[in-house]
């Protein structure tokens, strides 16, 4: 059966609630406000989801919260193992002592003797170096004067070139032990100390991070679905990565009524439009709030293949009285109050519906008339009129327009 169909038998059936014999009436067609209550059911949810993920690799080794149920602040929620982690924090502190060592080292270092020592070897390699230079221009001159070969004398300026390069290593020992002994080298351990403490502190806070608490008091859901059925199964055993969903902290400071109206009631609730929330399981609960959101563009078949809409509802800050009566997932009724003002409202006793359209008897210079209508929002006892009628036009009702 079609939409059309389906729709063409409900208006037929308000039609034609109520329908007695009575003597026709003339109505005059003027603006009125159009008035009713609609009512919706739908579900209480945190209005605050907050995303618990896997900080790092690992398994998940413990659960004590199964979904679904209510955690205190700073309540443990999952616990998690890493097989790299141990491994990592062993040589981390392998590192670190072996830093604090060599700072240890260093404060009882005297240096005078080493310094002593290459102060000697410098002056005996100036020496060595002013020795086999004289040499040399000798060996210079016995080669000019043809006395000695070309080989003899490349010998000796080798001879030369290896005692100032070992003079200049010996210079630059000196100076870098200079630099030690002002205190360099010591800086430079006490910085791979901090560098080292720092490598420790950092693998030690993840695997605190392993440790997953409730930032806040909530309910916690699963990861897949947190508006669906909640799995009776838990995480333990299983493998995660880092930043894996393991589930989400529903804040309870904060409530929401999530719903679904049909097509047809989209024009009848506005954003921030105020609405009342009774809870069947806490008859005494009496709510306030209003509409947040109206998700137009995210269309859902209800089981009647209806096309249906999301709407979600914040409610006030609950009294202390009640916080205590709520929980997740609970029925709601959501009252709202629809009102449209400058609106041609007619009985909907003086409606007629045919195959042509829907239709009214119009009497014009004592004359009447068929005059067909397009009806827009239909109460229990009238109808809107879109287009077909205008104010002023005298309209032929078979029942009293008082009621129907």
């Amino acid at each position: 059966m079609s939409k059309a169909v389906i729709k063409l038998f409900v208006v037929l059936a308000l039609l034609c609630i109520g329908t007695t014999v009575a003597s026709a009436e003339d109505l005059i067609v003027k603006p009125q406000t159009l008035k009713q209550a609609l009512k919706f059911k739908g579900r209480l949810m945190p209005a605050t989801l907050i995303a618990v993920t896997a900080p790092a690799t690992g398994v998940v080794q413990a659960m004590p919260i199964k979904f679904g149920q209510s955690v205190t602040q700073d309540q443990l929620l999952f616990q998690l193992g890493s097989a790299q982690l141990p491994k990592s924090h062993e040589e981390a502190k392998q590192h670190l002592a072996a830093a604090k060592s060599r700072v240890e080292e260093l404060k009882q270092w005297n240096y005078q003797v080493e310094a002593q020592q290459l102060q000697y070897q410098i002056t005996r390699s100036h020496s060595e170096v002013e020795r086999i230079s004289a040499r040399y221009e000798q060996t210079q001159k016995l080669f000019s004067a043809g006395i000695i070969s070309k080989e003899e004398c490349v010998q000796e300026q080798r001879m030369l070139e290896d005692a100032k390069q070992n003079h200049r290593y010996l210079e630059l020992m000196y100076s870098k032990l200079k630099q030690s002994s002002e205190g360099k080298l010591y800086q430079d351990a006490e910085q791979a100390l901090k560098i080292a403490k720092a490598e420790l502190a950092a693998i030690e806070a993840q695997i605190k991070a392993l440790t997953l608490h409730a930032s806040e008091a909530g309910i916690l859901l699963p990861p897949a679905n947190s508006k669906g059925d909640l799995p009776t199964s838990t995480l333990v055993g299983q493998s995660v990565n880092a930043g894996d969903l393991l589930g989400y902290l529903g804040s309870t400071h904060r409530w929401t009524v999530e719903l679904l109206i049909d097509e047809a009631d989209m024009q009848n609730l506005t954003e921030n439009q105020a609405v009342s929330i009774h809870l069947p399981a806490a008859p005494s609960a009496v709510l306030t709030g209003k509409v947040s959101q109206i998700n137009r563009n995210q269309l859902k078949a209800s089981n009647t293949n209806f096309i249906q809409y999301p709407v979600t509802i914040e409610v006030d800050p609950l009294p202390e009285a009640l916080k205590n009566q709520v929980w997740f997932g609970m029925s709601a009724q959501v009252m709202a109050n629809f009102e449209k003002a400058n609106t041609l409202l007619v009985p909907k006793t003086a409606i007629r519906i045919d195959k042509e359209g829907a239709w009214v008897m119009v009497k014009k210079s004592g004359k009447q008339t068929a005059k067909l209508i397009q009806l827009g929002k239909i109460t229990w006892d009238e109808a809107e009129i879109v287009n077909g009628l205008e104010e002023g036009d005298t309209l032929v009702t078979p029942y009293p327009a008082t009621g129907a």
